[in-house]
């Protein structure tokens, strides 16, 4: 799948971070398939727990992030552009090609 399609597929898609919500089902390497999410439009992700998601080309831009726990997880060519990250834990996480601007 493509950049731009595992961002539109979003455009008129529920974004719940419920840990039974699966939109898309699950990835090859059994992920929750959020890849492409437009998570900036959240704002700010407080005290949530994510386990085995796949976030890679998933919007973070904005976002503040505080007290959460991600394990097992993918962040491939995610955007991280003016995150603000305040207590969080990343274990076993991928980051590969992910934005991290300076």
């Amino acid at each position: 799948m493509n950049r731009q399609y595992l961002v539109q597929r979003w455009e008129g898609t529920l974004l719940s971070l419920d840990s039974n919500y699966l939109p898309f089902g699950r990835t090859q390497q059994n992920l929750k398939d959020f890849r492409g999410a437009p998570l900036s439009s959240t704002g700010k992700l407080q005290g949530k727990r994510f386990s085995e998601y796949d976030f890679s080309v998933s919007d973070f831009k904005d976002v503040w992030l505080e007290d959460c726990l991600f394990e097992d997880s993918a962040f491939c060519e995610a955007s991280f552009v003016n995150v603000s990250d305040h207590g969080n834990q990343f274990t076993r996480c991928s980051f590969e090609k992910t934005d991290f601007p300076l």
